[in-house]
């Protein structure tokens, strides 16, 4: 997976091996819900299971075997800012 941002004239290239996805996605619902019990209007999330991180990281390798570098996300802001997320 690669993550290229552009903004104000500068870029930045953040490779992540995909590896690292069946962690982050089990993860990723604890990091963002933070330690601040105090704001209820933020909606609580439980951590997927182990079976269901690692299927979806499974799809996501056979859409890159089948799509090559499929562009997950891309973001262009009205003052050139642009950030892109591909497999």
């Amino acid at each position: 997976m690669k993550i290229f941002i552009r903004t104000d004239g500068k870029s930045f290239f953040i490779p992540v091996p995909n590896g690292l996805i069946p962690f982050a996605l089990r993860h990723a619902p604890e990091l963002a819900s933070g330690d601040d019990d105090d704001d209820d209007d933020r909606a609580s999330s439980e951590p997927i299971s182990r079976e269901l991180a690692q299927e979806l990281a499974r799809e996501l390798r056979r859409a890159r075997r089948k799509f090559g570098h499929l562009e997950i996300v891309h973001v262009l802001t009205a003052d050139g800012d642009e950030v892109r997320i591909t497999l």
